[in-house]
């Protein structure tokens, strides 16, 4: 009986982390994308399966952390909280939505929308950093 009990409380703790993150993904940040906890799945499948392949676990480990186009807008994000802008003007910025909708751009018009949806982001990362030195 109490390994029941015991089983059902992990259980339970790993399933309340998975509820928090899909409650800030549609609560808290007001914006139904799902990206986030796709990457995290992608991320594991990768890992589990190249040490299954008999690689090296840290290399595996590596391999399955994303570490692509997002370094562009992190870093951008980055200069802007370094600029002193508000965190609450770079989470409610419009390309926001744009960038969660790239997944559905067909192929062929990928380059040409990155590079629309980068130079909105300036535009709007600027904008916010103009704002706070006018305050």
């Amino acid at each position: 009986m109490q390994v029941i009990i015991h089983s059902a409380l992990l259980q339970g703790l790993v399933y309340a982390f998975m509820v928090l993150g899909v409650f800030i993904t549609f609560r808290v940040l007001d914006f139904p994308d799902l990206t986030v906890d796709g990457s995290f799945t992608l991320g594991a499948a990768v890992t589990a399966s190249t040490i299954l392949a008999g690689h090296d676990p840290w290399l595996a480990t590596a391999l399955g952390t994303p570490a692509t186009q997002d370094q562009v807008f992190a870093a951008l994000l980055r200069a802007a909280l370094d600029g002193a802008a508000d965190i609450e003007d770079l989470v409610k910025l419009p390309v926001r939505e744009a960038i969660g909708r790239f997944k559905y751009i067909p192929e062929q018009r990928i380059e040409e929308e990155y590079k629309q949806v980068e130079k909105k982001l300036a535009e709007q990362l600027k904008e916010a950093l103009d704002r706070k030195e006018t305050l």
